[in-house]
This record gives C-alpha cells, structure tokens and sequence, in this order.
C-alpha cells in the first residue's frame, strides 16, 4: 500500500452533525477527532452549518462563549476545510444523487466522492445512497477501537 492509500484509509469527511456532538460533549466523539490520528475534512460550508447553530450548541453544551471558542478551536485545528473549487466537478452528481435524500448535504457527498474517502456521519439518510461509504459514530469504535 503506498503512502495516498495509507492516508486514505485513515480518512474521513466529517458531518457536520458529527462535529456538533464533539461541541456538545466530551465524550468518544471528540476524543476520536482529536486523538485518533485520522484525517477528516469538511466542505467549505461546514462552518456556515456550525455558526448557524452555535446558540445552541452552547445552550446544549451548557458552556460559555469563550469555552465554545476554545472547544470549537480545537477540534476545528484537527479538520482541513476545502474549498469548493477542490470538489466542485463532483457537485452536480453529488446534487443529483442527494435530490431525493437531503439535497443540504450535498457538499459533503461531492467532497467525499472527491476524495475518494467514506463519510463519517450519524445521519442515516445518507445511507439511502450507494456511491459512497458512510460510517456512523458506533462503526467507527467497532472497527478501529475495539479489538
């Protein structure tokens, strides 16, 4: 196996719904994206996704705005943001498998397909299409936590 291979087997596109449980609580979720040694990457618009809820996400969390600051600046330090312009040949089979799914996650499907990685994500919808891998949190442990 040559060295692409071996990073893309530690790959991932990460949700954004992943991202948020990471916020929220310190738990496995956050431990993996900052512990694991795994590569993850997000479209460009993962971070219009968080700000958009970052209310209530401090809500949930039950922290303050500073401590949200500093979570989310260490768990954004271990995420590579692309940019459109990287997966946008993928966009429009990306927007045409998703149209009857959730047309919202499209970058995150033609970023994937992209790349060449699975996505990680605990939305199951995404699992209503066949072109690419999608792991949820529970596979993930089983598959590289657990022996």
């Amino acid at each position: 196996m040559n060295q692409k291979q071996d990073i893309a087997a530690l790959s991932f596109v990460l949700d954004s719904n992943i991202f948020i449980s990471a916020l929220i609580k310190d738990g496995i979720t956050r431990k993996i994206i900052l512990q694991s040694g795994f590569y993850f990457y997000a479209p460009y618009t993962f971070l219009d996704e968080i700000n958009k809820h970052k209310e209530e996400i401090i809500q949930k969390a039950d922290i303050s705005m500073s401590d949200f600051k500093i979570t989310f600046s260490f768990l954004l330090d271990k995420i590579v943001i692309v940019p459109l312009f990287d997966y946008n040949p993928f966009f429009n089979d990306a927007e045409q498998i998703m149209k009857n799914i959730d047309i919202s996650d499209s970058s995150f499907l033609a970023l994937a397909l992209a790349m060449g990685i699975p996505i990680w994500s605990n939305d199951t919808h995404f699992r209503n299409q066949n072109q690419i891998t999608v792991y949820q949190t529970k596979e993930i442990i089983n598959l590289f936590f657990l022996e």
